[in-house]
Parts: structure tokens; C-alpha cells; sequence
């Protein structure tokens, strides 16, 4: 299946049917003009000759209105509060796991530096940072 690459739209500009058919593309650009009195879109592109080509769509102004809301539904008790979660950072539980993981990570480097001074280690095995 061959892949089809398609330009980016450079300009959208609102034109008459005449202007439309009149109007010139450049060379590896791509347009969107929009005859709003007659309901059509003119896709108008040219490849990097200046070759040029044109799609046209018809559209219609059906008054319809589109209800954009969400059609799924959000169940709260799978969310934490802003309240519960405010608490669980100001508790004593998490200021005791980061001293918890700041006491490992002395103690890694002081084994660290212990097996270097007494020449268990290289330098080039010791992770530098």
C-alpha cells in the first residue's frame, strides 16, 4: 500500500465560485478556499512542478445542533479529594519515608566510598554524579 503524504493547509480564505476557479497556487502549497453562498469547499494544492489539482466539497447548512458533552461518566470514588491528598503530604508518613530513603542513600555512599578507600572498587567502577 502506497503512502500518501498530504500537504498542510497554508491558507483558508473565503471566495466566490469565479475566484475560486481563478485562483492560483504556488508551487508545494496547499489552500482551502470556501464559496460560502454556494456550499463548497475547493481543497486546491500543487506538487513542487506548480502542477496543480482540486478537490471539491459540497456542504449544507443543516441548523442541527451537535451536544459535544462528554458521553461518559466519571466515578468520584476512584479519585482521592484534594483535602485527602493535601493530608497525605503534610502527614508524618511521608516526611518518615523520605528520611527513611535519605538514610539509605548516606548509607550506599558511605559503603561506596569505604570499599574505594580500601581499594575493593576502581574508579571507573564507582558511577560518577
Amino acid at each position: 500500500q502506497q503512502m500518501v503524504y498530504e500537504m498542510p493547509i497554508q491558507a483558508v480564505k473565503f471566495v466566490t465560485e469565479d475566484e475560486a476557479k481563478a485562483y492560483i497556487v504556488m508551487p508545494s502549497q496547499r489552500v482551502l478556499l470556501i464559496d460560502r453562498a454556494n456550499g463548497v469547499a475547493y481543497d486546491k494544492s500543487a506538487d513542487s512542478l506548480g502542477q496543480s489539482r482540486c478537490k471539491i466539497y459540497h456542504f449544507t447548512d443543516d441548523e442541527k445542533i451537535i451536544d459535544i458533552s462528554p458521553t461518559s461518566t466519571i466515578n468520584a470514588q476512584e479519585y482521592a479529594k484534594r483535602e485527602e491528598l493535601d493530608q497525605f503530604v503534610k502527614s508524618d508518613d511521608l516526611s518518615a519515608l523520605e528520611s527513611k530513603i535519605m538514610a539509605q542513600i548516606d548509607d550506599f555512599k558511605k559503603s561506596v566510598i569505604e570499599k574505594y578507600l580500601k581499594g575493593e572498587t576502581k574508579k571507573g567502577d564507582v558511577a560518577s554524579g
